[in-house]
């Protein structure tokens, strides 16, 4: 691998992040004001996702660059089954009030606070990994962002959006994009965003 080529690997990108967001919330209780602020919360939330990010890929370059072949929670207790990503808080994010950290038995779809959509992708679409979704914070749980880790390891925040569902999330990705990919990847991740929108809205009909 070139050095160009190894300095732009997904893998080293994750990490190179996950360790820029590791350094300022070890680091936060020494700043001046020490009380947990809505922006270290969701610097916290995204290196959660950073951390799932990487997980998946390690786990796709194991498995013939497939990701974990289940949506939603059971996707990401894959993870956890076979030791990609065994810390249970990663997979809930640090909001105001207190939240019940998962175990094995409580690894359900309405517990986990990301939603994961690669199942049946497979990680080898350079062309279009910087566009394609694969994890986001479930849109009902900070309803004034949400951020979203894309297949090329990177994560974006949006501001002041509103959506009820991960469907809309997926929608919103694929138009704000400006993505001409493949029809079929889009329709596997609406499909993945509607299980996770079953599983974990009551309100939400199959």
């Amino acid at each position: 691998m070139s050095e160009k080529n190894y300095m732009t690997h997904p893998l080293v990108i994750i990490c190179g992040t996950i360790g820029i967001l590791l350094f300022f919330l070890l680091t936060y209780p020494l700043w001046p004001s020490c009380a947990p602020s809505a922006q270290s919360r969701r610097l916290s939330s995204t290196s959660n996702l950073l951390q799932i990010s990487l997980a998946l890929h390690q786990y796709a370059i194991d498995s013939d660059n497939f990701f974990p072949n289940a949506t939603g929670a059971a996707g990401l207790k894959i993870l956890v089954d076979t030791g990609y990503l065994t810390d249970y808080s990663t997979y809930i994010m640090p909001i105001d009030h207190q939240v019940q950290i998962p175990t094995a038995d409580t690894f359900l779809e309405p517990n986990i606070h990301y939603a994961y959509l690669g199942s049946g992708l497979q990680n080898q679409l350079p062309q279009l990994a910087e566009k394609i979704p694969l994890a986001f914070e479930k849109p009902w749980i900070d309803k004034k962002r949400i951020a979203v880790v894309y297949m090329d390891g990177h994560v974006q925040s949006f501001e002041k959006v509103k959506f009820k569902t991960c469907i809309k999330v997926v929608e919103f990705c694929r138009k704000n994009c400006d993505l001409y990919g493949s029809d079929r990847i889009w329709q596997t991740l609406l499909e993945n965003a509607k299980s996770v929108d079953i599983f974990s809205l009551p309100e939400v009909k199959p």
